[in-house]
């Protein structure tokens, strides 16, 4: 009858399901082995070293061929981390970062926030992160394409191999900034990056937030900037739309956001700055980025750092609660939207 053609034709039709599951299965290792590389050259003496099972959170994403883990890439990048902090969180980090004893905090701008922490970093502090951060630097790069522009002409070290990433001074020092901003997971940080700006070399006017609101580290929040050294001449950090100037001197850090107060999925474009081109010495400093969401999970798993459906949904439920949160401080009598023109700082050179 019916029922035992239907049979007939199913096991007739085995063989090429069979088929084109195989081949299905022969495509996705093959894209997957095709995605599937080392980001270092040192990857297979790291592997060797056990460094595989030892620091996971860095190998098993740059050095995925050394030590066995492909598989891993094909984690699913739409699972999203908790964002680390709402409307008016900004403004909570940094009067937290103010208060902190030892520091020598100074307000520089209110709104949008820009501090300046004086004394974040002894001397000993500064040398470490020069010497183990700096170990290995090349030429900066923005934008796309091969990433060599003209306007940023400075070298860059990365803290993203097992010796930097590992030392217990750096780790010590990673945790004294997230420990300061007070809503920061360790998880949700960068690599920190160490700059090296010889004369005549700068960075053009910029703005950090580069990261998509809906990927899945979100936008950048943070930018903790340090001081590692003295110039003699140039090389001031410059906020051209708040009028704002800051002279280099070992140990200071500028903290800003690059994201709005009262929206953390609208970036802030009064942010935007500048590395003065350095007139006389060297100058070294050093870039720690947060996120909004975890950032080292994603990255180390080989996420691409663009939109995913779950960041879609969780951007538009972030931008209806930051209407509803200005409405209700309006309301109140105690919010008012700066502009995108400049901030209340007035023009303000930073001398020390």
């Amino acid at each position: 009858g019916h029922c035992s053609g239907a049979v007939l034709r199913w096991h007739s039709l085995r063989p090429m399901f069979a088929l084109w599951r195989a081949l299905a299965l022969a495509l996705l290792v093959g894209r997957v082995a095709s995605e599937c590389r080392d980001m270092h050259d040192r990857c297979r003496a790291w592997a060797r070293q056990g460094e595989c099972s030892a620091n996971p959170a860095f190998m098993h994403g740059s050095c995925a061929a050394s030590c066995d883990t492909c598989g891993e890439m094909r984690r699913d990048c739409g699972e999203l981390g908790p964002d680390a902090l709402s409307e008016g969180g900004i403004t909570e980090a940094m009067e937290r970062m103010l208060s902190l004893e030892g520091y020598g905090g100074r307000i520089l701008s209110r709104d949008p926030w820009v501090i300046l922490l004086e004394t974040f970093l002894d001397k000993d502090e500064v040398a470490m992160v020069i010497r183990v951060g700096g170990h290995n630097f090349s030429r900066s790069l923005a934008g796309a394409g091969s990433g060599f522009v003209s306007a940023r002409t400075s070298s860059t070290s990365w803290c993203n191999v097992p010796k930097c990433e590992r030392d217990p001074d750096m780790l010590a020092l990673k945790h004294k900034i997230t420990g300061a901003i007070g809503s920061c997971p360790m998880a949700n940080t960068e690599h920190l990056q160490v700059l090296r700006y010889e004369p005549g070399q700068y960075y053009r006017s910029h703005h950090d937030q580069n990261s998509p609101h809906e990927s899945p580290s979100g936008p950048r929040i943070f930018t903790f900037f340090i001081q590692l050294s003295h110039v003699p001449k140039g090389g001031e950090t410059h906020f051209p739309r708040l009028g704002l100037t800051v002279e280099p001197k070992p140990g200071q850090a500028i903290v800003w956001a690059s994201v709005r107060d009262d929206d953390v999925y609208a970036d802030d474009p009064r942010t935007e700055h500048e590395a003065r081109s350095v007139e006389e010495g060297v100058k070294y400093a050093a870039n720690f980025w947060t996120h909004l969401r975890d950032f080292q999970t994603p990255h180390a798993a080989g996420c691409s750092p663009s939109a995913v459906p779950s960041g879609t949904a969780r951007r538009k439920e972030g931008r209806r609660r930051a209407e509803e949160w200005r409405a209700a401080r309006s309301g109140e009598g105690g919010w008012e939207r700066g502009d995108d023109g400049g901030g209340d700082s007035g023009s303000l050179q930073v001398e020390l």
